[in-house]
This record gives C-alpha cells, structure tokens and sequence, in this order.
C-alpha cells in the first residue's frame, strides 16, 4: 500500500525496571545582543544545563531565521530560548526593519522550525527600552509616522504574546518583569547591565526548568516506537483513553511516508477508514476548504473528485500539510514526542521471559512502559522482540482466511471491470499480456 495510514499493534507485554539518567540538557540561547550579552552563562550555572550562545548583535528575527539551521538545529538542542523585536523594530532602519505582521510569522517559522527537529521552545518578549536614551542615537520621525514609539514597542510585545498562545508555547514577559526592576538598564537604555543580565537569566530559567521537568516520561503505560502515521494515530488514541504515553521517532520528523512524499492515499472503500484515522483525513479536508491554502492552482480547478476527494474527507494532499495535521493531533492529545532515539540493535531489547521489561536505545536511554507498540516499517522492536512475523503474503491456509492478497472478483479492488491477464480476454490459450 502506498499511503494507507495502518494501526500496526505490534506488542503489548507487562514490565518491569527504572528510566536510566538522561544527558545534561541542551540550551540554545537564540536572539540579538541582548542574548549575546551573557545571560546564557548565568542560566548555565542557574540550572546545571549547557546553554549555547546563539546571539548575534544587530539581529532582528528575519536576520535569525536564516541562521537557524546553522546556530540552533545543528546544535541538536533539547530547548531553545528565543528572543527578537529590539531591532525588528527600527523603523529609522530599512536594514533591519521588519513589519509586526512579519515578525509573528519569523517566529512562527522559528517554533515550527524547532519543534520540527524535537527542540522544545520558550518564547520571550523584547525587553522595556529607555525612549529618551533611544532617541539620543536614532531618528524618531519613522516611529511617529507608526503612531508614536510606545505605540511601536507595544506591538512587537503583543505580537510575541499572540504567537506565544498561538502556539502553547512558554512565554517570559521580560516587558513586565524587568519594569518592576529599574536597574536593570545599561546606560544605553537598550542593552542590560551586568545585574540586568542575571535577572533575564533568573526569569527564563524559571520558564525552561519547568519544560526540563516536564520532559516526556521514560516510565508510561504505552510506549509507540515509531513516528509513522499508524505511531501518531496509535498514540493519540492511547492519550484519548486516559493512558500515559510516550511517541519515539526515531528520525526528525513524524508521519512517515504520509508527511515524506507520498500524497495519495491508496485506499478500497474509503468508507471502511473510521476512528482517528479518519479524523485526519477529515482535518485535510477541512483545510483546503480555505482558498488561501491553494498556491498552485485554485480549488474550483482542482479536478481529482470520487474516493479520494469527497465532501466528508480528502484522500489526497499535500505532504507538508499532512505533518502540520499530524503534529496538531498530537499537540491536541499533549502526546510527548521524543526524536532522534533509535533503538539500539544489539541489546535494545530488555526480557524477562516472554515479558519485554524495557527498549534501549543507542544514546543509552533506556523507555519501560506496561505496553508496547511497534509501530514503525521495518519492525525492528518486533524482531528484536522475538516476534514471529511474515514479509509477503501468506497463503489463505496459514491463517484459515479467504479474502487475503490479490483478488481478482471483489469489485472494491478490481475497479470498473474483472482484470484479465491474456491477450484476448478469456482466451487461456492467446497467452500472456
């Protein structure tokens, strides 16, 4: 099947055992020089963590996102810290000026952009500035023509709140806080102090030791290895049914060949997928309802109708947005995701008896759950497990079946007429097309 999105229930056995210690938590400290001024030094020291510097003087968010790869992701870190919008802001600079508007969308992009690679993210607003001090070295008409500096400075601090909801992410509202704490400014009226660095540091490790405590649990009642699109499914109905559960993928991404290309669903009666596969399925057809989600060609033009686009759900899609999809289900459900944890081959698989009592994976980390669910291609917990399994197709004698691998009379499959093989249909003796 090309895109059949599968519940592969591969697993379910009893266990027993403790979550061996992770590594030091990884933070990246992702802003402008108000980053780059320290305070990822103090937070280092504040939460025993390794804070990385990605703070570069002058930066504003559009300027940032095109560094993320190369500052933040190829960090690979747990937690990433962002803070833009001082010179987002400059309207007396067309370098470095971005729009309100598109400064929500910077920081959409750079959650997505973390959260895409298993990174978690605290979102901060820009700090107070010193309107006095700032006019001594920048030119104030620009920041009239917007409706007045306060006005401006407001907006970016609003826009960072929206997209702090929108998204669920941590907010610090560094505008509130460090108010209540007038020495916090440099002489600039800009940058902090070195006692404004600490207090930055202070209230951001608040926000960041929270997400630490809350990483996914290494000990649950179900554990789904593998982020396919059967994994995501599986694990939000076990999160919907009041269990504890944890989705490891081992790659980056999560939904498979769903989200990795392959945009056509090969289905039979599309009527026969129910439950919260077809929730998905629905959710893409809610999507392409919006015409500003068609790029290429407008939906009147779009010709693809019967099984695969019908008015209850849409069986074709874009890969992209099949992962948008994805990750909302799981976010909705407030299912963990662990990426980059492949289980480790040689020893990975813990048992006692018949009984798996924990998987380890390559880093070392060791998962224990009460049930577990392979739920990716290759089957390797499975295997490893010492489950018996069948590549191919069987024949209807192993499992007593009658329906099974290729049929040639169920019309559900054959399409509009019987499939013939020989060069004159019905002709045995004509050969082999």
């Amino acid at each position: 099947m090309k895109n059949a999105i599968l519940l592969l229930a591969g697993l379910a056995l009893f266990f027993a055992g403790q979550p061996a210690q992770a590594d030091t938590t990884k933070v990246v400290c992702f802003g402008d020089s108000i980053t780059n001024r320290g305070y990822y030094k103090v937070l280092e020291e504040l939460l025993d963590v390794e804070a990385i510097n990605a703070g570069k003087g002058g930066h504003s968010s559009a300027m940032g996102l095109r560094r993320i790869q190369t500052d933040v992701i190829a960090h690979h870190p747990d937690l990433v810290v962002v803070m833009f919008g001082t010179n987002d802001l400059r309207a007396d600079s067309d370098r470095v000026f971005v729009p309100v508007e598109k400064y929500k969308l910077n920081l959409s992009s750079m959650i997505d952009t973390c959260r895409k690679h298993g990174s978690k993210v605290v979102l901060c607003t820009l700090p107070p500035i010193n309107e006095q001090k700032f006019f001594t070295r920048h030119e104030k008409a620009p920041f009239d023509a917007l409706g007045g500096f306060t006005s401006v400075v407001q907006s970016y601090r609003d826009a960072a709140r929206a997209v702090s909801k929108e998204h669920d992410v941590p907010l610090v509202d560094l505008n509130d806080l460090l108010a209540k704490q007038p020495k916090w400014l440099s002489d600039d009226g800009v940058h902090p102090s070195e006692t404004g660095t600490k207090l930055i540091a202070q209230h951001i490790a608040k926000a960041v030791e929270r997400l630490i405590d809350s990483e996914p649990a290494s000990d649950v009642d179900v554990c789904v290895y593998g982020g396919t699109a059967s994994g995501v499914v599986t694990a939000v109905q076990v999160a919907r049914m009041g269990k504890s559960v944890v989705l490891i993928e081992p790659g980056k991404t999560i939904g498979g060949m769903t989200s990795g290309g392959l945009g056509n669903t090969d289905i039979g009666k599309q009527s026969s997928i129910g439950g919260v596969t077809r929730e998905f399925y629905q959710l893409l057809r809610d999507w392409y309802q919006e015409p500003a989600h068609w790029k290429f060609q407008r939906k009147e033009a779009y010709k693809w109708k019967g099984d695969r686009v019908t008015e209850d759900a849409w069986f074709v899609f874009e890969p992209h947005v099949a992962e948008l999809k994805l990750n909302e289900m799981l976010e909705e459900a407030k299912v963990p995701v662990v990426y980059g944890e492949r289980l480790n081959l040689n020893n990975g698989v813990k048992k006692e008896g018949a009984k798996i009592v924990g998987i380890l994976m390559e880093s070392g980390r060791e998962f224990t759950a009460k049930v577990f669910i392979d739920c990716t291609y290759e089957g390797d917990l499975m295997a490893k497990a010492g489950v018996s399994y069948t590549i191919g197709r069987e024949p209807n004698s192993q499992y007593d079946e009658s329906i099974n691998g290729v049929q040639t009379t169920e019309p559900s499959r054959r399409g509009p007429r019987p499939l013939d093989p020989h060069v004159i249909p019905g002709d045995s003796k004509s050969g082999i097309i």
